[in-house]
């Protein structure tokens, strides 16, 4: 009998893998209802584990959407082009994240970084200074086009905006950018 030791190959416990199950269990129930209405009964029987880890594993439902709106976050840091200036309207993860960051900031805002938004901000603010802004006036429209999001995404209804209005809105933005660029280069 040999003293080799085999190599530890980096799997994922058991306590990652349900966790991550978990993640994206909440993330899928998220794209169909709001966070009020998403329950971590439903969570656990969508992920396969008893709905009692949410509270061991992630120290409840909070905790729950923060790891939620974490994974999120870095799905669309991957690829916001979805959030381009030009397209339709406002992508399921956009929206979910927007939902996620109002529930926690009203339910746990120990949780929530701050700027919450900062993701999609900064993506937006170095599109606008490809068009020749300076990076400050460049944050402040990206800026107003995060409000301009996170107020259609909760409010839209009440305000009566949809996604045709929405995507008018977000062209809007983009014309107006494109002029201050070249009234700055004139």
């Amino acid at each position: 009998m040999t003293d080799t030791v085999l190599p530890r190959r980096n799997l994922p416990t058991p306590r990652a893998e349900g966790m991550a199950k978990m993640v994206r269990a909440t993330v899928e129930l998220l794209h169909d209802l709001p966070p009020d209405q998403v329950t971590v009964r439903a969570v656990g029987d969508r992920a396969g584990h008893h709905h009692r880890f949410v509270s061991e594993w992630f120290g409840g439902k909070a905790g729950l959407y923060r790891a939620a709106l974490q994974s999120v976050l870095e799905d669309l840091a991957r690829d916001l082009a979805p959030f381009a200036p030009g397209t339709a309207g406002i992508p399921d993860d956009v929206r979910v994240a927007v939902q996620l960051i109002n529930w926690l900031s009203t339910n746990a805002p120990e949780l929530v970084e701050h700027p919450p938004d900062a993701v999609f901000r900064q993506w937006i603010a170095a599109s606008y200074a490809e068009l020749g802004l300076d990076p400050d006036l460049a944050d402040l429209l990206a800026r107003r086009a995060m409000a301009a999001t996170f107020g259609v995404v909760l409010f839209g209804g009440l305000l009566g905006i949809d996604e045709e209005a929405f995507a008018e809105m977000r062209r809007l933005e983009l014309e107006m950018a494109l002029l201050l660029a070249q009234r700055r280069h004139a």
